[in-house]
């Protein structure tokens, strides 16, 4: 018997037989894209039929972490040194300043702002007027309810639920004369970092979830943190993607989808629903 010749035979069908399953595995893949790529271009196509405005989408899977924050009274401790305002603080998390000089702007609400408004309140924040004010960010200008909202922001990504933000409060001369704060204290990654899902997979599954009718205006979604976990001594944050979309009949409201597995965590909410109203000024003694 010809072992050589034998073992050649079977060399060649090892391969040969590694060449079918690899170029199997290679269509299977293909077929699979090619299916994926047709149904996102459908359910895109479905929505625009729909007439629903869509944003330019990133459709980028990211990379985020769960943040644990230790919840205490600091702005409580700490608001007594803010010098130029009064200040009020309740249930030790929410500090309300009244400026002795209001920051005067050249734009208006209804107008728009300069850039110059916007460096100006930028300076602002990171002064001594304001505690931890250059761990925020600038979030928007929401003209309904004449406020400047800026988001703490953490590991470059903000905290939009409205349990750590700045509201600046604008008066009738187009002028920030209060601030609002809420500040969630330090904050520490948890585990391992987590891959989302991409923005655009976000919309297709509020949409799928009915959380998206017809005749609406989507915004581009937010990589965003949203607590889930609240207790008296930590919190617990999670990434989800905050949508905000614009009903004809509804208004704004928000849609806030899990980064992870894509479900809705928070149906249709009014946007902006922690824009607190103003308490009265304290009384100084001064005419």
């Amino acid at each position: 018997m010809n072992f050589k010749r034998i073992e050649t035979i079977f060399i060649v069908a090892f391969i040969i037989l590694n060449i079918f399953l690899f170029n199997s595995l290679v269509d299977r893949r293909n077929l699979h894209y090619v299916s994926t790529t047709a149904d996102q271009i459908d359910l895109l196509e479905d929505m625009r039929q729909a007439n629903i405005q869509l944003p330019t989408f990133d459709d980028q899977k990211q990379q985020a972490y769960a943040i644990q924050a230790n919840n205490y009274d600091i702005l409580e401790e700490e608001a007594s040194q803010l010098e130029g305002q009064v200040g009020i603080v309740e249930e030790g998390l929410y500090y309300t300043s009244f400026l002795s000089n209001p920051i005067e702007l050249e734009g208006s609400v209804e107008e728009g702002f300069t850039q110059a408004d916007y460096d100006k309140l930028a300076n602002f924040l990171r002064s001594s007027q304001v505690l931890f004010g250059e761990e925020y960010a600038l979030g928007k200008l929401d003209k309904e309810n004449g406020v400047f909202i800026y988001y703490h922001v953490v590991n470059g990504i903000p905290i939009m639920d409205g349990t750590s933000q700045i509201i600046f409060y604008i008066d009738t001369d187009n002028n920030v004369f209060s601030y609002h704060q809420l500040y969630i204290g330090e904050t520490m990654q948890q585990g391992n970092p987590i891959q989302t899902i991409s923005d655009l997979d976000a919309v297709k599954s509020a949409y799928q979830n009915n959380e998206i009718s017809a005749n609406t205006l989507v915004k581009k979604p937010v990589l965003s943190y949203q607590r889930t976990l609240y207790l008296d001594d930590l919190s617990m944050y999670v990434p989800v993607w905050t949508i905000e979309v614009e009903h004809s009949t509804r208004g704004k409201v928000l849609l806030q989808v899990d980064a992870t597995d894509g479900s809705v965590i928070q149906q249709s909410v009014q946007a902006n629903p922690s824009i607190r109203p103003l308490p009265e000024r304290p009384d100084t003694g001064e005419n």
